[in-house]
């Protein structure tokens, strides 16, 4: 049975035993059961370089986010979106 992903992305949160934090870019849910996540660091000219995965029992989120925060980034590949994609036939 699917259960929810305790973090949502976009937020930020630090690693509890490395003491590393940044902005939960992504998530994977593993067939052993394990979670993980990963978190980019900005560096001091604001982009992402630093990118390092974590298993979500290790993760604090900062707790004074108010919701789901705006995330705007560039598309950099995956799946098209929808309103773009063929039709399937």
């Amino acid at each position: 049975m699917d259960t929810p992903f305790a973090h949502p992305l976009g937020f930020e949160a630090t690693d509890m035993v490395s003491g590393f934090s940044g902005t939960i870019t992504g998530r994977a849910d593993y067939i052993s059961g394990c979670r993980q996540y990963c978190l980019q660091a900005p560096s001091k000219d604001g982009e992402f370089k630093q990118a390092q995965w974590f298993d979500e029992e290790r993760l604090q989120v900062r707790p004074d986010q108010p919701g789901m925060p705006q995330v705007m980034a560039t598309k950099t590949g995956g799946p098209s979106d929808s309103a773009s994609a063929a039709p399937v036939r």
